[in-house]
Formats: C-alpha cells, structure tokens, sequence
C-alpha cells in the first residue's frame, strides 16, 4: 500500500538486513525489528505524544484526518529520519511539509552514534536505518546551573534513544532541537515508533483506516 521506498530501508534493529531478506517485499519497513506491542500497551502515549490508540482516540467519526491531525505546527509528530531529510518546503523560510502537512515539533526513535559536549550545548548523531541528524540539546545557564550536571546526562554512544524537539534547517543543515532526549530501555518501542509513523502517514494520506 505505502510502497517499498516510503520510510527508507531498516535493516539495522532486527539484525537483518533489508537486502537479505526475501520477505522483504512485503515489509515496507525492512529489517527484522523486535515485534510486540508491548510499548503500546504499556504507554498509551507511546512516547510519541501524538496520539493514543486507545478505541476512538483518533478523534470523533465525523472529524476529517486533516481536521484530527491537522497543520497545527504545536502538535507532535512521529517521523523517521528519513521523512525528515526528504521534508520539503513550499517557499523559502516557510514551514517544512510531510504528507502535505506543516510539521516543526517531532520525535525520533534511534541509535546514538556520535556525542560532542561542548560548553553550552550536547550534539548528537541519531541514526534509526533510514538516515542520521544531528540532534542538539542547548543548556540553560541559570546562577544554580551546574554545567557539567546537564552536560552528563547519562548517555553513551551505542545506545538508542527517543529524541523530542524542534526540526529545523540552518545554512541547509537539518537539525532538531532537542526539547528531551532519554535512553529506549524497551526495545519494542522502536517496533512501536515505526508502526506509529506508519499510522500517521496513512492516516494523512489515505484517510481513516
């Protein structure tokens, strides 16, 4: 329905790579993942904030998925990075479009590659099997600051991480940032994020399902 190419290949989560696997035409996400819903039962947010799939949590029956979902730049947005790299803008300094849709806050799920501390602020390389971006978390200086506390937040290459923020382009660098960054202890949340991006985008594009 959604086509081979809609979210990129992920290959990376399930240890199976998306040119490997056979099956793979009847996935569109690649890749093996971890399966399960168990981050969807266990948190009807799922992380994500954007909707509940609690029965009727997608809105009342007579609203339009434009009217549940809508352009309003306030309400979070489950993405692949992929999505993100191909988002478009209609004119310069306007906001960024998926699926016709205005988006600027959005959350991520990911492994952490890279970190760089520097003194006000922490750069991350986020990369979910379908594209990295740097994520940047700022640190506020206030007098009871303590910039090394917020500097070791407790995160370390290799782990995977759900990162929530702002998305942004400056001197064509795609960037978010980042409003909150935590470690993913379960990994059926990535299997979750994706099926969550998944349902969003269907959503916008087809209607209700």
């Amino acid at each position: 329905m959604m086509g081979s190419n809609a979210y990129g290949g992920y290959g990376g989560y399930g240890g199976v790579s998306g040119g490997n696997n056979s099956n793979n035409n009847n996935n569109p996400m690649g890749g093996g993942g971890y399966g399960g819903y168990g981050a969807m039962q266990n948190d009807n947010a799922g992380g994500g904030g954007f909707l509940s799939p609690q029965p009727g949590a997608l809105g009342s029956q007579g609203d339009s998925p434009k009217k549940r979902f809508g352009n309003n730049q306030q309400t979070l947005r489950p993405v692949t990075i992929k999505q993100l790299l191909e988002a478009k803008a209609t004119i310069p300094d306007a906001p960024f479009r998926i699926d016709g849709h205005d988006i600027a806050h959005v959350t991520i799920v990911g492994r952490l590659n890279t970190i760089n501390r520097l003194a006000t602020s922490t750069s991350y390389i986020i990369d979910d099997g379908t594209g990295a971006v740097e994520a940047r978390k700022w640190l506020e200086a206030t007098e009871s600051d303590d910039f090394n506390a917020q500097a070791d937040d407790g995160l370390r290459e290799g782990m995977y991480v759900r990162v929530t923020g702002h998305f942004r382009e400056f001197k064509n660098k795609r960037s978010v940032v980042a409003f909150n960054t935590r470690v993913v202890d379960n990994m059926d949340e990535i299997t979750y994020h994706n099926l969550h991006c998944m349902l969003v985008h269907l959503h916008l594009t087809k209607g209700p399902l």
